[in-house]
This record gives C-alpha cells, sequence and structure tokens, in this order.
C-alpha cells in the first residue's frame, strides 16, 4: 500500500498509488526469492531466499503509520537494494522508479512549505495541476 495510504496525507486514491505499491510488490519479490529456471525433464522452482530478509518487519507491521515510515525510509534515503541474482535485471528499473517516487515526494513536500509560488518547478507545477 501507498504510503500517503497508509498515513493518511492521501484522503483519495490515485493512479500513482497503483504504481507505488507495484514497487513494494517487485521490491520485496525481488528481495525475498530465487527463482531456478527448469532443467531438461525437471520442473524448476521459487524458494526464499536464505537469511533474514529485508523488509521482513513490514508484514508483520499492525500499525499502517509504522509501516508507512518504514517505506518513506526506503524511498527518500537512497541505499542498496539486495536483489537475489535472479531479479539482478530489475536493478536498473527499480532504482528508476524508486527515484520517479521521491521525486514526487519531495515536489509534493515542497508545496506543502511553499512561500513563493512564481518559483515553482515543472514538476511542482505537475504537483498542483494533477495531484500528486
Amino acid at each position: 500500500m501507498a504510503v500517503g495510504l497508509l498515513d493518511g496525507t492521501d484522503a483519495l486514491h490515485l493512479y500513482r498509488h497503483d504504481a507505488e505499491s507495484l514497487f513494494y510488490i517487485i521490491v520485496i519479490l525481488a528481495t525475498h526469492y530465487e527463482i531456478q529456471a527448469p532443467k531438461e525433464g525437471e520442473d524448476g522452482e521459487v524458494r526464499m531466499r536464505r537469511g533474514k530478509p529485508p523488509f521482513e518487519r513490514w508484514s508483520d507491521q499492525p500499525l499502517y503509520e509504522v509501516l508507512a515510515s518504514f517505506k518513506h525510509t526506503l524511498l527518500l534515503k537512497p541505499g542498496h537494494l539486495d536483489l537475489s541474482p535472479t531479479f539482478g535485471d530489475f536493478r536498473g528499473w527499480l532504482l528508476k522508479l524508486r527515484k520517479s517516487i521521491r521525486r514526487g515526494f519531495q515536489a509534493k513536500e515542497r508545496l506543502l512549505f511553499c512561500t513563493d509560488w512564481s518559483s515553482l518547478q515543472p514538476l511542482e507545477d505537475l504537483v498542483i495541476r494533477y495531484g500528486y
């Protein structure tokens, strides 16, 4: 679920919440699982990675506000995504998607505290027009 819906800062469900939620789903899949391709005469398999999976605390968090804080940290503090080797090709795409979501959050935060509307950048203008 998107941060704005978890922490209550967004009152309505918007298209961007779906994109953000898809990002989290792919991050969980890419960090928690490995896929073994089928060998001749055998089936492939999907298995959990060994060790403590990243973002494990997300699944047992009873408070939406705390879960929102965990996800907000993932988005705003750039860091390494510990993807399983199977999902290594997703790294560039996931980092670009995280950066896009982060830019939207930052533009939204700048708008909340804006005192000089003439200084808005194009991204902030889009936020105003289309409700990031």
